[in-house]
């Protein structure tokens, strides 16, 4: 079912001198149709259109009349997938009394647009465990026996071997960790 959507405004002002003369128009409508076919295959299709337009009049006291008007149609068609085609109007007329002192008038045709590029998915390298390694080596020391000897040392351990090798199991091996 057709959506339509229409909205107007006057606007007037009047001075000792001038009287101004403002309207304006905006008409929006949307279709989708939808038919499936005794064969099953589905045809979709898709129309909407917005238009707006203008005029100003303005008239003052020994002054020609200067009127304003535009107009603006945009639509957009899509048949089942393929890619919607927009198409955009504009036009606009200035006249000074009787005289055309601007005309412009701009036709886009039908473009299609296209969908927008596939963005590459961003995967986060895995840092592969490894094992740990002596950063600085342990000093020797030479000492009497039966004195109690600590030797120090940095290591440099992954994430993952640290989650593997848990801090309860090092204290309980052959080189417990001191600090």
């Amino acid at each position: 079912m057709p959506q339509h959507m229409r909205e107007e405004s006057h606007v007037s002002t009047t001075t000792s001198s001038s009287t101004s003369f403002k309207q304006s128009m905006v008409v929006e409508s949307s279709s989708f149709t939808k038919v499936i076919t005794s064969d099953g295959v589905t045809d979709e299709k898709k129309h909407s259109t917005a238009s707006a337009a203008s005029s100003q009049v303005h008239m003052a006291t020994g002054q020609p009349t200067v009127e304003l008007h535009s107009a603006r149609l945009q639509e957009m068609k899509q048949e089942g997938d393929a890619p919607p085609v927009i198409s955009d109007k504009i036009s606009m007329i200035k006249k000074e009394g009787e005289v055309v002192t601007q005309e412009i008038s701009q036709d886009t045709g039908a473009i299609p647009l296209s969908p927008p590029p596939q963005q590459k998915k961003i995967t986060a390298a895995k840092k592969r465990s490894s094992p740990a390694r002596f950063v600085s080596p342990m000093q020797g020391v030479i000492t009497k026996e039966d004195n109690q000897v600590v030797l120090e040392c940095v290591i440099d351990v992954s994430d993952e071997t640290a989650r593997r090798y848990p801090t309860e199991r090092a204290q309980s091996s052959l080189f417990p960790i001191i600090g």
